[in-house]
């Protein structure tokens, strides 16, 4: 579904939603480094996935998964190991609690996080420490792949049939 380079260039991290799975691919000799959620199971706990998406390599080099249908944003180490997960499973937008379907959780250079969720068009940045710092319903359908830039905006797109892209404020 989606594929993001790791910060050294070294690795591509992909994920599959309908299997289940994010994987780790070595550029260089294009074999699989680890594979994170059992392959083509639906589950939660820490070594399970509902619909992955999104798996983003931070600055540090691990990487947040939004799992969608589990409402939780999951933190894997840089060797695709479970480091705990942000969500109570509770499908309902209260952050850092709760999310509505996540779809994305895209960190910043300076360790916080944009998540999107999709009930409700939420665009929440939460700060490296995981706590709330905004919260926001963007003026689009279905909020997805939010990047934050250093003003403090967000640009994203509007994952419809007809799409749109927005730069948007808190």
């Amino acid at each position: 579904d989606d594929a993001f380079y790791t910060p050294d260039l070294r690795t591509i991290i992909a994920n599959s939603e309908e299997g289940q799975t994010v994987i780790a691919i070595d550029i260089a000799s294009h074999t699989v480094h680890w594979v994170a959620g059992e392959p083509n199971r639906i589950g939660v706990g820490p070594r399970h996935f509902n619909t992955p998406d999104d798996g983003v390599p931070a600055p540090d080099g691990t990487i947040y998964v939004a799992d969608i249908r589990n409402c939780r944003i999951v933190h894997l180490s840089a060797s695709g190991q479970y480091l705990g997960s942000m969500g109570n499973g509770a499908c309902y937008h209260d952050p850092p609690n709760s999310f509505g379907s996540p779809n994305g959780a895209f960190p910043t250079s300076n360790g916080n996080l944009v998540v999107t969720e999709i009930h409700g068009s939420w665009v929440d940045l939460l700060s490296h420490t995981g706590s709330l710092i905004w919260a926001s319903q963007a003026p689009v359908s279905y909020p997805s792949d939010a990047l934050a830039y250093p003003d403090g905006t967000v640009l994203l797109t509007d994952y419809t049939s007809s799409g749109k892209v927005i730069r948007m404020t808190s």
